[in-house]
């Protein structure tokens, strides 16, 4: 049986801060934290509420059999360390395999793309669920467009979504937005995009969706807007959130 609830990997890092604060401030949680430098994750944890547990690894030096020996004590994995190309590999094949939950703060839809392709069948066989493009960006829209396929069903033709926030790349964004620069993207040996990928076959729930290329007056904010960079991110995870679901595109 598992001894937690959760293993937090990438708590020093910016986001992974802001959630062990969460979890911190969560009662009935048992969590423990996870990362590669023991002075930082001591460090990160000074003046804490409460002292998880804590584990030293590190993804990219480790062996698979090494990263399964702490994937395998916790029921869900949550990992906010990019790029995701580099470092979320080995956890998704970890959490596939032995039946624990994954879920990430990834914007890269490279990555969210090839593990779907490399990992849902072997996912689904251990009962997994692998949960990518689950940060603050993401989820809203994910979350907006379900809400509103359950109230309406058919008759929901399209949905417009406006976003008002200030936001700020932190260090981990900026070095994943370089790195993606700088990678080419595999193709897909499936011949379709993998976002579409359910139970082996291709869904017939397929999604439009149009974004906007420039500037231009919204009626609904009464207020100009325009497109933002993780736009096309954000808009994947509802494309294969429908895709899962066979919602009405």
């Amino acid at each position: 049986m598992a001894q937690y609830d959760v293993i937090l990997f990438g708590a020093t890092g910016f986001t992974g801060s802001l959630t062990l604060n969460y979890l911190l401030a969560k009662e009935g949680v048992k969590f423990a934290v996870c990362g590669r430098s023991q002075a930082k994750l001591d460090k990160c944890l000074e003046g804490a509420s409460k002292k998880p547990d804590v584990f030293v690894l590190d993804v990219l030096t480790s062996s698979q059999d090494e990263i399964k020996e702490v994937v395998k004590k916790t029921k869900c994995v949550c990992t906010t360390v990019g790029p995701f190309v580099l470092y979320g590999e080995p956890l998704v094949q970890a959490c596939a395999e032995l039946g624990v939950d994954y879920v990430d703060t990834s914007g890269e839809s490279t990555f969210f793309r090839g593990m779907i392709e490399k990992y849902d069948a072997v996912a689904r066989e251990s009962g997994a669920r692998i949960v990518i493009h689950c940060g603050q960006d993401c989820v809203p829209w994910d979350l907006t467009v379900w809400k509103l396929w359950k109230l309406l069903g058919s008759e929901l033709t399209g949905v417009k979504i406006l976003c008002e926030l200030k936001a700020n790349a932190s260090g981990g964004t900026l070095t994943t937005a370089l790195h993606n620069m700088q990678a080419k993207a595999p193709k897909s040996k499936l011949g379709y995009d993998p976002l579409y990928l359910v139970n082996g076959q291709k869904s017939e729930c397929s999604t439009e969706v149009k974004l906007p290329k420039g500037s231009q007056f919204y009626e609904e904010a009464g207020q100009k807007g325009g497109p933002w960079i993780m736009g096309p991110v954000m808009a994947n995870a509802v494309r294969r959130t429908n895709a899962l679901l066979n919602m009405v595109p």
